[in-house]
């Protein structure tokens, strides 16, 4: 019980994140478009199009939110904010100058300090599936109690079955 609410509780802070940062986003879309041209690594479908960002945030948000998509939502999340630990990493070593767009209360933060609570988000994440999967588990085994659920594969009858077509 206390596993189920704390897997409910990370989906849910990682859904108001991810939601936060994609309106976010999109408020100050010019801005982070721009920032995301400075890249020094070449991804042409993000320049063209820097809008997927935001919608795959929305979407990885949604997912955490419904109980049927949550864990395919963590595993989205680790690799997001995995993906943007690299991207702040190479910003570090670029020595590009960042302007965070993470709203009020982060901007004052250093790109450090970003690193290390992008990595902390990494780790809850990944306890989130963890313990997903501790969840889904004992579910999974009950499963080969019942030998209806399992495929059947005897011996298959071709008898009926003519080789003249």
């Amino acid at each position: 019980m206390i596993t189920k609410a704390l897997v409910k509780s990370i989906a849910i802070a990682l859904a108001v994140l991810f939601s936060y940062a994609a309106v976010d986003k999109l408020e100050h879309y010019a801005q982070f478009s721009l920032q995301l041209q400075r890249f020094p690594l070449a991804i042409p479908v993000l320049f063209q199009q820097p809008w997927i960002i935001p919608v795959v945030e929305l979407q990885i948000a949604l997912s955490l939110l419904l109980p049927f998509s949550r864990l395919k939502g963590l595993f989205a999340s680790l690799f997001l904010l995995s993906l943007y630990a690299i991207y702040l990493s190479c910003m570090l070593e670029s020595r590009l100058l960042f302007t965070c767009q993470c709203g009020e209360p982060f901007q004052s933060l250093s790109l450090k300090v970003h690193i290390v609570l992008t990595l902390g988000c990494v780790f809850v994440t990944g306890v989130g599936v963890v313990l997903s999967g501790r969840i889904m588990g004992p579910s999974l085994r009950d499963l080969k109690k019942f030998p209806f659920v399992r495929p059947y594969y005897g011996q298959i009858d071709t008898s009926l079955v003519s080789s003249k077509n």
